[in-house]
Protein backbone atom coordinates (compact mmCIF):
# COMPACT_ATOMS: atom_id res chain seq x y z
CA UNK A 1 0.00 0.00 0.00
CA UNK A 2 0.94 3.09 -1.06
CA UNK A 3 1.81 6.39 1.25
CA UNK A 4 -0.54 9.50 0.30
CA UNK A 5 1.32 12.47 1.85
CA UNK A 6 -0.36 16.00 1.70
CA UNK A 7 2.33 18.98 2.19
CA UNK A 8 1.06 22.99 3.06
CA UNK A 9 3.48 24.32 0.55
CA UNK A 10 2.83 27.79 2.12
CA UNK A 11 3.10 26.83 5.92
CA UNK A 12 6.58 24.82 5.01
CA UNK A 13 8.10 27.96 2.67
CA UNK A 14 7.74 30.22 5.41
CA UNK A 15 8.76 28.15 8.29
CA UNK A 16 11.96 27.43 6.92
CA UNK A 17 14.69 29.74 7.09
CA UNK A 18 16.36 29.34 3.36
CA UNK A 19 12.88 28.75 1.59
CA UNK A 20 11.65 32.24 3.69
CA UNK A 21 14.47 33.88 2.34
CA UNK A 22 14.12 32.61 -0.95
CA UNK A 23 10.27 33.31 -1.13
CA UNK A 24 11.24 37.18 0.18
CA UNK A 25 12.80 37.65 -3.31
CA UNK A 26 10.77 35.51 -5.38
CA UNK A 27 7.72 33.21 -3.88
CA UNK A 28 7.20 31.69 -7.21
CA UNK A 29 10.97 30.29 -7.24
CA UNK A 30 10.38 29.15 -3.79
CA UNK A 31 7.57 27.00 -4.62
CA UNK A 32 8.77 25.72 -7.75
CA UNK A 33 12.29 24.62 -5.33
CA UNK A 34 9.58 22.96 -2.62
CA UNK A 35 8.11 20.64 -5.48
CA UNK A 36 11.55 20.06 -7.39
CA UNK A 37 12.29 18.79 -3.82
CA UNK A 38 9.53 16.70 -2.80
CA UNK A 39 9.14 15.07 -6.90
CA UNK A 40 12.71 14.05 -5.59
CA UNK A 41 11.50 12.66 -2.49
CA UNK A 42 8.79 11.31 -4.40
CA UNK A 43 10.90 9.65 -7.05
CA UNK A 44 13.11 7.99 -3.90
CA UNK A 45 9.77 6.90 -1.19
CA UNK A 46 7.49 6.25 -3.96
CA UNK A 47 5.08 7.82 -2.09
CA UNK A 48 2.37 10.01 -3.71
CA UNK A 49 2.58 13.80 -2.60
CA UNK A 50 0.86 16.28 -3.14
CA UNK A 51 1.37 20.11 -2.26
CA UNK A 52 -1.13 22.60 -1.70
CA UNK A 53 -0.70 26.34 -1.60
CA UNK A 54 -3.41 27.94 -0.11
CA UNK A 55 -4.07 31.17 1.81
CA UNK A 56 -5.85 34.28 2.51
CA UNK A 57 -3.76 37.62 1.88
CA UNK A 58 -4.27 40.10 4.51
CA UNK A 59 -2.32 43.72 3.89
CA UNK A 60 -0.73 42.97 7.41
CA UNK A 61 0.95 39.48 5.80
CA UNK A 62 3.97 39.37 3.95
CA UNK A 63 3.06 38.24 0.38
CA UNK A 64 2.94 38.85 -2.86
CA UNK A 65 1.52 42.73 -3.96
CA UNK A 66 -0.76 41.35 -6.47
CA UNK A 67 -3.46 43.07 -4.58
CA UNK A 68 -5.41 39.33 -4.65
CA UNK A 69 -8.07 39.38 -1.56
CA UNK A 70 -8.99 36.03 -1.93
CA UNK A 71 -7.59 32.65 -1.49
CA UNK A 72 -5.92 30.69 -4.06
CA UNK A 73 -5.18 27.20 -4.05
CA UNK A 74 -2.52 25.36 -6.31
CA UNK A 75 -2.40 21.75 -6.42
CA UNK A 76 0.79 19.70 -7.85
CA UNK A 77 -0.40 16.84 -7.30
CA UNK A 78 -0.29 15.17 -10.72
CA UNK A 79 2.77 16.46 -10.71
CA UNK A 80 4.15 14.74 -7.36
CA UNK A 81 2.27 11.35 -8.54
CA UNK A 82 -0.64 12.30 -6.33
CA UNK A 83 -4.75 11.68 -7.29
CA UNK A 84 -5.67 15.34 -6.74
CA UNK A 85 -7.15 17.46 -9.13
CA UNK A 86 -5.59 20.61 -9.80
Amino acid sequence: MSTHVVIDGYNLIFSDPAFAEIAERNLQQARDELVRLLSAYRTRSGSDITVVFHRRLRRCQRGPSSGEDGASLRDHGGLLGGRGEG
